[in-house]
């Protein structure tokens, strides 16, 4: 294997290990968008509720 074989392959696997970080960043992003998604709705039902209770409607 010539040298620029080796940096291409090396190149190569670099980028794929890269492509690889980034699909988890992605999906950590998006698990923690629906966490927050989750705590808004449970907010909002509850910010909704305690004004139910509080001017009876």
């Amino acid at each position: 294997m010539t040298v620029l074989e080796r940096v291409i392959v090396s190149t190569r696997s670099d980028l794929d290990d890269a492509n690889l970080d980034n699909q988890t960043i992605q999906g950590d992003a998006q698990a923690l968008l629906q966490a927050i998604d989750s705590v808004q709705g449970q907010v909002n039902a509850q910010r909704i509720s305690d004004e139910h209770w509080h001017y009876g409607f």
